[in-house]
């Protein structure tokens, strides 16, 4: 098994507490820092998630999920369709991260549930709370 790294896209993330995250790869003390393991694939299924399918060129057409483009026409007007749109959503991530696995992917990158914990409405907001659970059980 071999471990990769990735740049920390979404800094401050926490993991036993709630905490809004920055969207920073560089800032004015460093070039950024690493990360493996769960915050690796945390940040790959958010990645996902936030990519408006379709947007990406011809050659990635199929990345990521439609979640964004139903937020943006306004189409959520109750829990019921949030957890519906981020369920069709979820699938499509796990089959886009599932085709990046190899048999060299440790287990705590590989994806085995993404879980909706939490779900808030406000006028012009959605907060979302996302439980995610590697093959290896770390969360």
């Amino acid at each position: 098994m071999s471990r990769t790294y990735d740049i920390i896209a979404f800094a401050n993330a926490g993991f036993n507490e709630l905490k809004l995250t920055t969207q920073s790869i560089f800032d004015d003390v460093g070039a950024g820092l690493l990360c493996t393991g769960v915050q690796k694939l945390s940040q790959r299924w958010l990645l996902e998630f936030l990519t408006v399918r379709g947007s990406m060129g011809f050659h990635l057409a199929n990345r990521g999920t439609d979640f964004l483009r139903v937020f943006r026409n306004r189409q959520f007007n109750s829990e019921t369709e949030v957890r519906s749109q981020f369920n069709f959503a979820n699938v499509l991530i796990y089959q886009n991260l599932l085709k990046e696995q190899t048999d060299a992917t440790p287990d705590d990158e590989k994806l085995a549930t993404a879980t909706l914990t939490g779900v808030t409405i406000q006028p012009g907001f959605l907060t979302l709370s996302i439980k995610i659970t590697t093959v290896a059980g770390t969360s």
